[in-house]
This record gives C-alpha cells, sequence and structure tokens, in this order.
C-alpha cells in the first residue's frame, strides 16, 4: 500500500531562510505545487512581473500571468515534465504589458517544482528587430534596381543581390567566395580589381563607370565601391552597387552627334544668313547712293522728292529688315558684343528718333517726346541702347493707323530710368501679353496691319536690355486700346563737368575740306554711285574695279582713303590691305572696308588685315560723311 503524498513542509522555521535565499537571487524564482498552486516567490520575480506572494495567495496566479488557455496547457506540460532545457513563455505584466520570458523547471522533495525564470523581452524585441532588419535588406537588395555585392578583403565575393548575379551571368552559388579573375575576362577582372584597390585606399571609397560586355554589346555602370569596417573599427569587406547608364551613354553619344548635327547646321545657316545679307546688301548700296546722288543734284523735276523720299525710305525698310535677319543668329548663340562707355540718355533717343522719322513722318503720326529736365547718363552701347528704342518707336509706328500719336516718356525712379513708348494703335489682346517678346511672335493682322516684318523686333529689343541689366514689359487695355512699352535700365551717377565739357569738345565735328578717295568694288553700280557721292560731298574720287586695280591706284596716287569691298573676284580684299600695310608709300592710307559682311567674325578678320574701320553695305552715307570729316585735318576722331 502506498503512503500518502505529504502535505509540503514549508511552515517550518527555515522557510524564512528559504525566502531569504531565493531572494537573493537575481533570476525570477516561483515555487509551486503540481497542481500550479504557488507557494513562494522572490523578489525578482515580483520586480519584473509586479505579481506578489499575495496576488498567489488565492491560487489563481496562472490565470492571471498566462489569460490563454492553450498557452497554460502548454506550460502545464512544460512542468510536468520538469525535464532539462528551457522554454520561451509570454507573460502578462500585472499592468497588462506583455512580457516574454524564458523558463526552466526542477522537480524538488515534496513533489515540489521550482521555476527559474529570466526576462528576454528586449533580447526578443532586438531579435524582431533584426529579423525585420533582414528581411528589410533581403526586400531591398532584391527590389533594388542596380547591382550590389560585398566581396571579402581577398576580393572574393560573400554576397550578391540577384541583380548582380544577372548581370554576372552566374548564379549566386557559383559566385559566392569567387574573385573577379575567376569570373570575367582578364580586362574586365584587372578593371575591377584596380578600382577596388582604389576604394580601399580612399577614406570615402571610389565612384567610377565601368564597363562590362555582355552578349548584346558593351554595358556601362555608374559603380560606387566602399571599405565596410568590422567590429574592431578596421576595414573587413569590401561593398558595391552599380547603376546600369548604358541607355544614358547610348542617349548622350546620340545627344552629343546630334549636336554636332546642329552645330554644323547653324554654322551653316550663319554662312548663309551672311552670304544672303552679303547679296542684298550689294544692290542695295548703289540705290541708296543713287538717292543721295539725285538729292544733291536737286533735280526739279515734278514729283521728283516724293520718288526720292519713297524710295529712300523702302532702301531703309529694306537695311532694317537685314540687320534684323542676322540679329536672329547672334542672339541665339549669344554673340551680341556691347561696347560699353557712358551715353546720355538724350542722345540715345535723339538717334532713335533719327533714324525711325522717316517712317514715322510718312505715316503722319504726332510723336510726342518728354525728357527729364536734367541729363541722365547709361553705361551701355550707345547703337545698341538706340537699336531698344528705334525698335519700340517702330513697333509703335507700325501696328498705329495712320495719324496716330506716339509718345515717347522718360523718367528717373531711383536708380533706373523708365521709358515709356505709348500709342495709340491697335493694341494687343491679353493672351498676347505673354508671348509679345518671343521670336517671330507676330500681332494679329486682321485689323489691317499688312507690315507684320519678322516678328524679332521686341525680342532684339528685350534681349539687349537684358544685357545692359535692363527690363521690358508690355502692356495694353486690349483690342483698340493702344499699347505700352517700358524699358528700365540702370543710370549713372551725374559725370564730373570735365568729362562731359570733354565729351562736348569731341562731338564738335571740324569743316570739311577735301580728300582724295579710292573706291574699290567690283560691282560698277555701287563703285560708280559711290565715287558720284564722294565728289558731290567735295571729295576727289578716284574708282577701281579690282583687287590688283586698287593696288597700283594706291601706289601711283597715293589717296588719304581707301574704300575697299573684301570680296573680290581677283585678289580678296584682305589680301589688298595686307599688301598695302607692307607698303612703304601706302602704309598709312586710312583703309575703310566696306562690305556686305558684318558679323563679329569678318569685322576680326579685317582688323587682322589692317583696316581701320568696317563699314556694313548700303553704309548710311550720316556715317560715312562722318568718318570722312573725321579724317580731314583738325577733324575729330571718329
Amino acid at each position: 500500500m502506498k503512503n500518502p503524498p505529504r502535505e509540503p513542509n514549508l511552515a517550518h522555521p527555515d522557510r524564512s531562510r528559504v525566502q531569504a535565499i531565493i531572494d537573493s537571487f537575481p533570476l525570477m524564482i516561483a515555487v509551486y505545487e503540481p497542481s500550479t498552486r504557488v507557494v513562494l516567490l522572490n523578489r525578482a520575480f515580483e520586480q519584473v512581473t509586479g505579481w506578489s506572494a499575495t496576488d498567489a495567495a488565492g491560487g489563481s496566479l496562472m490565470e492571471h500571468c498566462y489569460p490563454d488557455p492553450g498557452e497554460r496547457a502548454r506550460i502545464q506540460a512544460f512542468m510536468d515534465q520538469c525535464g532539462p532545457g528551457w522554454m520561451d513563455i509570454r507573460m502578462c505584466t500585472k499592468d497588462g504589458r506583455d512580457l516574454e520570458t524564458s523558463w526552466a523547471n526542477v522537480r524538488m522533495e515534496d513533489d515540489l517544482r521550482v521555476g527559474i525564470g529570466i526576462d528576454v523581452t528586449a533580447r526578443t524585441r532586438a531579435e524582431e528587430v533584426l529579423r525585420a532588419s533582414e528581411q528589410r535588406f533581403v526586400r531591398f537588395m532584391k527590389h533594388l534596381p542596380g547591382l550590389a555585392w560585398i566581396k571579402n578583403l581577398e576580393g572574393r565575393y560573400a554576397y550578391v543581390n540577384d541583380a548582380a548575379a544577372t548581370a554576372f551571368g552566374h548564379p549566386k552559388k557559383e559566385l559566392y567566395g569567387r574573385s573577379d579573375e575567376e569570373i570575367f575576362p582578364p580586362e574586365t577582372a584587372q578593371q575591377f580589381r584596380e578600382n577596388d584597390r582604389l576604394a580601399l585606399e580612399g577614406e570615402g571609397g571610389r565612384m567610377t563607370i565601368e564597363e562590362l560586355v555582355q552578349e548584346d554589346g558593351v554595358h556601362y555602370s555608374m559603380v560606387t565601391k566602399f571599405p565596410i569596417p568590422g567590429a574592431d573599427g578596421r576595414v573587413a569587406l569590401i561593398g558595391g552597387m552599380a547603376f546600369d547608364i548604358t541607355d544614358w551613354r547610348r542617349a548622350e553619344r546620340a545627344l552629343a552627334e546630334s549636336e554636332a548635327r546642329l552645330r554644323d547646321a547653324d554654322r551653316r545657316k550663319d554662312e548663309f544668313l551672311a552670304t544672303l545679307a552679303h547679296e542684298l546688301r550689294n544692290p542695295m548700296a548703289p540705290i541708296r547712293n543713287a538717292v543721295q546722288v539725285l538729292r544733291l543734284q536737286r533735280g526739279k523735276e515734278p514729283g521728283s522728292e516724293d520718288v526720292l523720299d519713297m524710295i529712300e525710305r523702302q532702301v531703309e525698310h529694306m537695311v532694317r529688315l537685314v540687320d534684323d535677319l542676322l540679329e536672329v543668329s547672334r542672339i541665339t548663340l549669344g554673340k551680341i558684343e556691347l561696347r560699353r562707355q557712358r551715353v546720355a540718355l538724350a542722345a540715345i533717343v535723339n538717334s532713335a528718333l533719327e533714324t525711325s522719322r522717316p517712317a514715322l513722318e510718312g505715316a503722319g503720326h504726332e510723336v510726342v517726346v518728354q525728357l527729364p529736365a536734367q541729363p541722365v547718363d547709361l553705361m551701355g552701347d550707345s547703337v545698341r541702347l538706340s537699336q531698344i528704342v528705334g525698335n519700340l518707336l517702330h513697333n509703335a509706328g507700325k501696328y498705329t493707323e495712320g495719324r496716330g500719336r506716339i509718345v515717347l516718356d522718360a523718367r528717373v525712379e531711383g536708380g533706373e530710368v523708365a521709358l515709356s513708348v505709348r500709342d495709340n494703335g491697335v493694341g494687343l489682346a491679353p493672351e498676347m501679353l505673354p508671348h509679345v517678346f518671343e521670336m517671330f511672335t507676330q500681332v494679329d493682322r486682321s485689323r489691317g496691319q499688312s507690315q507684320g516684318g519678322l516678328g524679332i523686333g521686341l525680342t532684339l529689343a528685350r534681349s539687349l536690355a537684358h544685357l545692359h541689366g535692363g527690363t521690358i514689359e508690355a502692356k495694353s487695355d486690349g483690342l483698340g486700346k493702344g499699347s505700352e512699352f517700358i524699358v528700365r535700365l540702370p543710370v549713372l551717377e551725374p559725370a564730373p563737368a570735365t568729362e562731359k565739357d570733354s565729351r562736348q569738345k569731341r562731338a564738335r565735328a571740324a569743316a570739311p575740306s577735301g580728300l582724295r578717295v579710292l573706291v574699290t568694288d567690283d560691282v560698277p553700280d555701287s563703285a560708280d554711285s559711290m565715287g558720284m557721292l564722294l565728289r558731290l560731298w567735295g571729295h576727289e574720287a578716284r574708282v577701281a574695279y579690282g583687287g590688283e586695280e586698287a593696288l597700283e591706284a594706291a601706289a601711283s596716287e597715293r589717296p588719304d582713303v581707301v574704300l575697299l569691298d573684301i570680296d573680290l573676284p581677283d585678289l580678296p580684299g584682305l589680301e589688298v590691305a595686307r599688301r598695302l600695310r607692307a607698303d612703304p608709300r601706302t602704309r598709312d592710307i586710312r583703309l575703310v572696308a566696306l562690305t556686305g559682311f558684318g558679323q563679329r567674325e569678318d569685322r576680326r578678320r579685317t582688323r587682322e588685315a589692317g583696316f581701320d574701320e568696317h563699314l556694313v553695305k548700303p553704309v548710311d552715307p550720316k556715317e560715312l560723311k562722318k568718318l570722312l570729316e573725321s579724317i580731314l585735318p583738325g577733324g575729330t576722331s571718329a
């Protein structure tokens, strides 16, 4: 007959010693019966879980710590076996928190069990974070739109992502433990190995472009290689990432080829425009000269003055169109040259009015000019600044019906001058205002405006204003309500009186006498008409129709000035100029290029050949007359 089970004898005086012993352990300790009724709990258990021996007195601590019945059954089975090993258990603390613990159970005499537990919440969560991080790393590397790998310091692959395995042409298991020399052709392997070495030597790694030959051709990758330190801080691995830039490189190459074609086309366009301008200017030169000759001869035939005015207006219009046409390439290529100097606002306005007056007066427009009472100076290119104002006046006259009113008003506001050109013409529709300065933009001609021009005048005005540090804007209340264009330019401080006096002195023209002028042009009409005009101005003119003839005439007659065309059939004008400068008899003659070519490169070539001046056909008679007067003894320098 079996002896009945004995009651646990923890009422013994040694119980306090047992409590003291288990309280000294930093681990959680619980003494319980096979029925899971807790008999003792140590201090560590109470501190970690919040549950005390008092809470266990009712025998329901198991339900409190493990509210899930299935979890309690699993724990009960573990306690019953009391075998070696540990079991991870999730407990519920007294304040309702989940607690990750690990327990071991030991059977004692009197059939008691002792559970020893460790709080592993931090470790478990760290492991979860680590697992999640590893999963994220795997997903990141899998979906990374590029190659990634890790090598050891011997250059053998320890990790590659899917993209790298695909690009290298080997499964991952065949890459691990192998070096570049075992995977790639010698040249490629050498390139990769050298970049690895440079990456290890540099503190921040190395970024480069590597080439990889594949079946469909050479592929290019933007590669970053970098050292990876170990736990001790020393470099333990070398990492690498690469992105395929093959399409980008091919597109870049195609773009470079396209740009080369565009540059070539642009060069041909410039050559075409220069040739076109030359061909257009050649016939205009004798027409303009002839008009001046007829004016000076004072023809008395009825209506002759009206006819001359008409011819002159049309020539001026053609000259303006040709000049604007050439400005297109200068704007797009950024080749507009500025000869900056102090210039008076009044001089700019007067020059623009002088240029625009024939067209404005021909249309019967009233032009009102309102300038500041005090002198206003600007820093800029006087010709280009006049071109801005002239283009605005020309635009106002073109889009204002006959006998309209145009007001040019200038006022100083702070450090700027605001110059306004206002008209009562056809106006601008609201949708046109944002586009009026764009190249080749035309205002609606439905109101009978047939003089649309090339649509680049306002574009030129805006570009030139910006080059001078200024702005330009357009305003209009709508169609039929006129327009206003306002240019704002920085002003200079007033110049010292001595400088103003000097400018006034330089502006005085000397009284003309006569010069000996040799005109050389292979177009007889141009040469003869220019000779006639010079004689009417009181100069002695000789005409030559070729380069060789010009050299002979210059050596024998020693003219004061040679007006020389560049494009001569027998001997180019540039060569004629060089020979004249090389000959002691003619080296001091004033050489003036008179040509249809007027771009910056053309001016450079004439200057290098020895020309003193460069005039573009059809030359403005006033400009030529002023130049010749400056050459006369006592004349002002041009």
